[in-house]
């Protein structure tokens, strides 16, 4: 499943003496306007699931659960319905088709996985799962059927809209032994239950027992520039409750530079590495434009 390519290649053009398709405005209106929102939710459903095993279900129980149930699922059926509702060009047409039979594959297999937690049932988890991996085959050659849509009209795949996956829920609340219930604590993003640390100038660090990408990745962040952050050390929640530090659970390209996994990195807004600490102490420091500078 790593090798599982989350992120779509942009095309940026024909090559030189090729002959444009004509209906290039209603195509480029279609799919950079009237399919994003719905495309970019089934790239962040697919970065939710995109590193879940057969084994997840037993091996990390509530980590899977909230990446296929609380996550994926709901961004698939998202994409799926919506796409549905679609009226695409006739030159589109076979694209849109592909599009929604592709992912509401996607969706039913995520599913069958999700419905495997509640009663608890391995076996149907591990049939969810190899339909999904079955799954991507027609995820690849969709992605490639837009790339030559695209090129085709000479157009481009625009940045999509930036769609988060959902926040880890905090644990339901429990009995009180009074006939009502207590409220469980308050729980930052994918911390694990009762490992917070409140600091003076309101940030917390916590430990965690999740893989995952923040939330606030800007969707069509190429796969090798999502940050990855793991169990390997702990997580840091700015005042606000925005993730802003973590550790690298892989590699991660930025710019010219690749961060090695188990680097420390410091987030600023939507999930951009301002700063990377190496395993072997030194720092790197990175501007809005990606370039790395003296920290």
């Amino acid at each position: 499943m790593k090798a599982f390519a989350l992120a779509i290649v942009l095309v940026l053009g024909v090559a030189c003496g090729s002959k444009k398709k004509e209906g290039g405005a209603d195509v480029d209106r279609y799919i950079n306007t009237d399919l994003a929102p719905y495309l970019a939710r089934a790239l962040a459903a697919r970065a939710g699931y995109a590193d879940i095993t057969a084994e997840d279900f037993e091996k990390r129980p509530s980590r899977t659960k909230y990446r296929i149930r609380d996550a994926a699922l709901p961004l698939l059926t998202e994409a799926v319905e919506g796409a549905s509702k679609l009226t695409p060009p006739p030159a589109a047409k076979q694209l849109h088709d592909d599009f929604v039979a592709t992912v509401k594959a996607e969706r039913d297999a995520i599913a069958e996985m999700a419905a495997a937690f509640d009663p608890p049932d391995p076996d149907k988890f591990r049939r969810g799962h190899a339909k999904m991996m079955d799954a991507q085959a027609s995820v690849m050659r969709w992605e490639r059927k837009l790339d030559e849509t695209l090129a085709s009209h000479g157009l481009k795949l625009r940045p999509l809209p930036d769609v988060k996956i959902p926040e880890a829920k905090a644990d339901e609340p429990v009995a009180d032994g009074s006939g009502g219930s207590a409220a469980a604590p308050k729980v930052h993003g994918m911390c694990k239950a009762d490992s917070e640390k409140a600091a003076p100038d309101g940030s917390v660090t916590c430990a965690t027992e999740y893989v995952f990408a923040p939330p606030e990745t800007v969707a069509g962040t190429p796969k090798e520039s999502v940050v990855l952050c793991g169990p390997g050390g702990p997580l840091t929640y700015g005042p606000d409750g925005v993730l802003s530090g973590c550790q690298l659970e892989s590699n991660l390209v930025i710019g010219t530079e690749t961060i090695p996994k188990g680097s420390r990195v410091v987030l600023g807004a939507q999930a951009r590495v301002t700063k990377a600490v190496l395993p072997n102490g030194n720092g790197i420091c990175f501007d809005e434009r990606l370039k790395s500078k003296p920290c």
